[in-house]
């Protein structure tokens, strides 16, 4: 729900805020589980990851 919400350009703004008290979980807590799971999709690349290609 709140992964769909995010990429939609409409529904972006407020996602974790709205999706968060719809189902009763801190929005920062859902931002961290989304993020986790655009990792694991391999939509994201983890900090460090990006931190090390910056680097070189």
């Amino acid at each position: 729900m709140a992964v769909d919400a995010r990429r939609d350009p409409a529904t972006r703004s407020g996602t974790f805020r709205r999706v968060g008290e719809r189902l009763g979980i801190n929005p920062e807590t859902l931002r961290n589980w989304v993020v986790q799971a655009e990792i694991d999709e391999g939509h994201r690349v983890r900090d460090h990851d990006q931190r090390r290609r910056a680097a070189r």
